[in-house]
Order: C-alpha cells, then structure tokens, then sequence
C-alpha cells in the first residue's frame, strides 16, 4: 500500500529548531490534522516554511508513532511548548 502525503506548513523558525533538536514537536491547532485523510503509521509528511523568503522543503519523513491529545501530555511530560 502507499504511504499518504502531508504537506505540514511550519514557521521558518520553527523548521529550524525542529531540525536541530532544540524542539521535540510540533502542536497544531486544528486537532484534527490529517485524521481526515487517515494519517497513519508510515505516511509522508512534508516540511514546507510559511515564509516566502524560505519557501522550500527543508526535510521529509516517515510517521512513527502518532500521538493525539493527552497521549502528547503523557509522552512529553511537563514540556508544554516543546521548545
């Protein structure tokens, strides 16, 4: 079966503390991020930065384990923000 595709639109200076590993997670407002399109284990998800100046895909990925919820508070403890 192929993987789904996500494009995941992030602040630039968000992607680069993503990519450096100074932020564990992004948090998306609309709680309901590709549960529509069945996001599962595998799918591709795509980096794009909302900045025009740094329009790009700085990285892609496979999804792990997806977390939704209070599965996100449990997993990353008191880490509220993520960065």
């Amino acid at each position: 079966m192929q993987p789904n595709l996500f494009f995941l639109s992030i602040y630039s200076q968000y992607v680069d503390m993503i990519l450096s590993g100074k932020k564990k997670w992004e948090y998306r407002e609309r709680a309901d991020f590709g549960m529509a399109q069945g996001l599962k284990t595998g799918d591709m998800i795509f980096i794009v930065s909302k900045e025009m100046d740094k329009a790009g895909i700085p990285c892609y990925f496979r999804t792990g384990r997806i977390l939704r919820g209070q599965e996100v508070i449990d997993y990353f403890g008191d880490e509220s923000s993520g960065h």
